[in-house]
C-alpha cells in the first residue's frame, strides 16, 4: 500500500445506507473518535467508533501546521463540524485543529459555518 489509499470499496455503500441514522446519532458539535481507513492529499477518511457505518473526513486544512497526515489505523479524536450529504460524509475537525478552537465552538456557530460553506 502506498502513501495514499482509498477506504475499502464497501465503505461507501454502507455509509450511504446508514446516512439518516448517522446524521441523527452524530449531531454537529458531537465528540467523535475513530481510526484512519483512507488517506489522500486532501485529508484522511476515518471510521467513527460511535457510528460504525459512518465515514468521517478530516481535511488537511484542519490539521495543525507542520503536522503529518495520520497513518492507516491511527486513532483520531475530533468534533463533528457538519454533515456532507452529497458524499454521505461526516466532516470532522480534530481537537487540535488550527481552524477552530474546540472549547470556544458552539453548536450554533458550527451550524452557521456549515450553512455558509454549503451555500445554504
Amino acid at each position: 500500500m502506498g502513501e495514499y489509499f482509498w477506504p475499502d470499496a464497501e465503505v461507501g455503500p454502507r455509509a450511504h445506507h446508514a446516512w439518516p441514522a448517522t446524521v441523527e446519532s452524530l449531531p454537529v458539535g458531537s465528540h467523535v473518535t475513530g481510526k484512519v481507513i483512507g488517506r489522500q492529499q486532501f485529508g484522511v477518511f476515518i471510521s467513527i467508533d460511535q457510528a460504525p457505518d459512518a465515514v468521517g473526513l478530516v481535511r488537511v486544512t484542519a490539521l495543525p501546521r507542520d503536522t503529518d497526515l495520520p497513518t492507516q489505523g491511527e486513532a483520531v479524536e475530533g468534533q463533528v463540524l457538519w454533515h456532507e450529504s452529497r458524499n454521505c460524509q461526516v466532516i470532522v475537525t480534530p481537537l487540535e485543529s488550527r481552524e477552530l478552537e474546540p472549547d470556544a465552538v458552539s453548536v450554533h456557530r458550527l451550524d452557521v459555518l456549515r450553512r455558509a460553506l454549503s451555500g445554504e
